[in-house]
């Protein structure tokens, strides 16, 4: 059976200087390679980004949560500081499994964020990529889909 978005895709663009997803309360996880190319991005190491509270270390990945705000700590001045190498969650929001199983569940998602909904059309083969890409993240690192 064809998903209820299959005929007309879904629309979806990250806004410039938004950072309303990144602002949220919730973990923002990263593969142990994720952290890695993170660090480098920033000339650093993933043992800095420990040491300076940037990642909290745990079993299977990091998390870039901050503990009072739930901001990410990679949120700086509203745009994220490394998103040419953000990790897997955020390049596939908001093409998450938790937000295609229905038309209302898409609808929250246009709530949360100001992208979605406008911008370019995304082919049901190109969200479910990246749903599938997210949900096979998630499971790498033991993270149930958010």
């Amino acid at each position: 059976m064809k998903p209820w978005y299959a005929k007309t895709g879904l629309r979806f663009r990250c806004l410039p200087d938004c950072g309303m997803c990144c602002a949220e309360k919730g973990w923002v996880f990263f593969t142990f390679l994720e952290a890695g190319a993170a660090a480098e991005y920033l000339n650093t190491t993933v043992d800095t980004l420990v040491a300076d509270g940037t990642f909290v270390e745990l079993p299977t990945c990091y998390s870039a949560k901050h503990i009072e705000t739930g901001a990410c700590r990679f949120l700086k001045d509203g745009k994220c500081s490394i998103y040419p190498v953000r990790p897997t969650q955020c390049v596939t929001f908001p093409f998450w499994w938790t937000y295609l199983t229905s038309p209302e569940a898409w609808t929250a998602a246009i709530k949360r964020c100001p992208g979605c909904g406008v911008g370019p059309v995304h082919s049901a083969e190109e969200i479910e990529t990246a749903a599938d890409t997210q949900a096979r993240s998630m499971r790498e690192i033991g993270a149930s889909c958010v």
